[in-house]
């Protein structure tokens, strides 16, 4: 990765750590976009080269934690070879992310109105596939 790259990816994870941090101590509604940007340290107008709005930068942040939420339960599973069936293998994936959001509360101050199929329609479809 260039110097470029990795400027602009530097500056994403700025945007999106700080996001992150105001939604869940404040609220998404309590939090603008130019206190995002001040706080990661970058110009308001730059949010725009990587985010259309405060929603969208916090829809990039759900998908990325329940990407990881499933990825994280994708691993645990594989080490439980006993476990064939894909019923029993879907509860098991649902039962792990809901372990991890109940012992990081603050995921769910988040994800709250986000809890849907839709959500994390992208992450069933791999698990779907990795299943076949």
């Amino acid at each position: 990765m260039g110097k470029l790259e990795n400027n602009k990816q530097q500056k994403r994870t700025s945007l999106l750590d700080t996001a992150f941090k105001l939604f869940t101590t404040q609220g998404v509604s309590k939090t603008s976009i130019a206190e995002i940007s001040q706080k990661a340290g970058i110009a308001k107008g730059t949010f725009y080269l990587y985010f259309k709005d405060k929603y969208d930068i916090r829809n990039q942040i759900v998908q990325e934690i329940s990407s990881e939420l499933f990825d994280n339960a994708m691993k645990e599973l594989k080490k439980h070879n006993e476990i064939t069936h894909f019923a029993d293998s879907l509860i098991f994936i649902i039962d792990h992310v809901i372990n991890a959001l109940v012992a990081n509360p603050t995921i769910l101050t988040l994800m709250n109105k986000d809890l849907s199929l839709g959500v994390y329609s992208q992450e069933l479809t791999k698990i779907l596939k990795e299943t076949d």
